[in-house]
């Protein structure tokens, strides 16, 4: 039976998509659903757990992959779009698409600052700090305290801000071309 709400709907694909994922050695990222009535458009984010995954700059070997392969994909989307099919939580059709969260990938979790300490991000904070003059920057994400939650991130020419977690409106990894 098809459930009701749009939460609903993506609970229940976040457990299936989160079954799969673990099954394949991966992890769920994300889950996006879009469309309403008849018509979706289902989006799965997956990625590698931080201990399989190499980061620029690690010593990991060589045999460890640095993220999502194209086959983690198509395994995941072959093994998620049956048991979707199977247990039906999307009324109507849908289309399914399985991906990596990518190079710019966003920063939502506590544990992706961590992951990614030393690499560049840019950065919405939801209020300015600083007296009001820093909301929105970009810099080297230098240190995590998990103690007070609280993010430092280098803006260089020897200056850092630091800021707490929670007021992160929204941030991702910025790659250097």
């Amino acid at each position: 039976m098809p459930l009701k709400t749009k939460e609903e709907m993506i609970a229940a694909i976040e457990r299936l998509a989160t079954q799969v994922a673990e099954a394949a050695g991966l992890e769920l990222f994300e889950v996006e659903l879009k469309g309403t009535g008849r018509s979706h458009y289902l989006r799965v984010y997956i990625d590698k757990p931080l201990s399989e995954t190499a980061t620029p700059g690690d010593d990991a070997p060589e045999e460890v992959q640095p993220g999502v392969t194209h086959e983690d994909c198509e395994k995941v989307s072959r093994d998620l779009g049956e048991l979707l099919d199977k247990e039906d939580p999307i009324p109507g059709t849908y289309s399914l698409e399985v991906s990596s969260p990518g190079i710019e990938r966003p920063l939502r979790k506590w544990k992706d600052w961590e992951r990614f300490r030393g690499q560049a991000a840019k950065v919405t904070l939801r209020d300015a700090i600083e007296d009001g003059k820093v909301k929105s920057f970009e810099g080297l994400i230098l240190e995590t305290s998990e103690a007070d939650k609280t993010l430092t991130v280098d803006l260089g020419k020897g200056r850092s801000v630091t800021f707490p977690f929670d007021l992160v409106s929204k941030a991702h990894l910025k790659f250097e071309w």
